[in-house]
């Protein structure tokens, strides 16, 4: 009897020990489906955002930005890219002035305009002409008449951007100084490790000749935002 006893006990403990291993499986089932939905309801969520915003690392800039993938870049976003691209144009040495130049072609302009651009600067000797009259030129923005916006019927960030240019030869000597007005046109790109910008430009005006520059960049500014292209010329 005493074996039976024990026989029985043993097996009431083993049946005991089941029912405790049932709830820690029941338990645990639970906890591995509600882990699991969080994590699908994580992995949906994560991919709606993705959707919805792009990450943009803007080393110049020493900070992220989060720009709608289905919306307009922002002003702040345009003006930064824009006067980035103006200074670069205007604000050189003649050592530094090929660098310049570089840095447009490989982060800022798009296919198109770069090769223009480098043809024009071929066809006109232009590094070499600078560089033999030691030339050195300043910018000066005029914040009051530069503007920027995201034209929608374009489809493209528009930017006016004026200042004031002076130039100077044989290091100090000063050779010019004149009003000067850009219209900037520029495409939204995702962007990629190579091109960590939002903007690729595609389209550069600039009036520094006349005396009304200002005021007949601003007319094509002015008509940007309703759709109109500038011409070519």
């Amino acid at each position: 009897m005493e074996v039976n006893k024990s026989w029985l006990n043993e097996l009431e403990g083993l049946n005991y020990q089941l029912r405790i291993w049932k709830s820690v499986a029941v338990i645990s089932t639970s906890a591995s489906v509600l882990l699991g939905a969080g994590t699908l309801f994580l992995a949906i969520q994560n991919a709606n955002d993705f959707k919805n915003e792009r990450l943009v690392l803007v080393p110049a800039l020493q900070r992220k930005l989060v720009i709608p993938a289905e919306s307009y870049i922002s002003n702040t976003f345009v003006e930064a890219a824009s006067n980035r691209v103006v200074e670069l144009q205007e604000s050189w040495t003649y050592e530094s002035v090929e660098d310049h130049y570089d840095e447009l072609f490989k982060t800022y302009y798009g296919h198109n305009l770069s090769e223009l651009t480098k043809a024009n600067l071929i066809a006109t000797n232009r590094f070499q002409y600078i560089k033999k009259n030691n030339m050195v030129s300043t910018f000066r923005i005029d914040k009051k008449k530069s503007s920027y916006s995201w034209c929608s019927k374009l489809k493209r960030a528009c930017a006016l951007v004026t200042g004031t240019r002076r130039i100077y030869i044989n290091n100090n000597e000063i050779y010019s100084k004149n009003e000067v007005s850009y219209l900037l046109l520029s495409e939204s790109v995702w962007p990629t490790e190579d091109h960590p910008h939002a903007l690729k430009f595609s389209r550069i005006k600039i009036d520094d000749s006349s005396e009304n520059s200002y005021e007949k960049t601003k007319a094509q500014f002015d008509a940007a935002k309703k759709g109109v292209l500038p011409n070519e010329a």
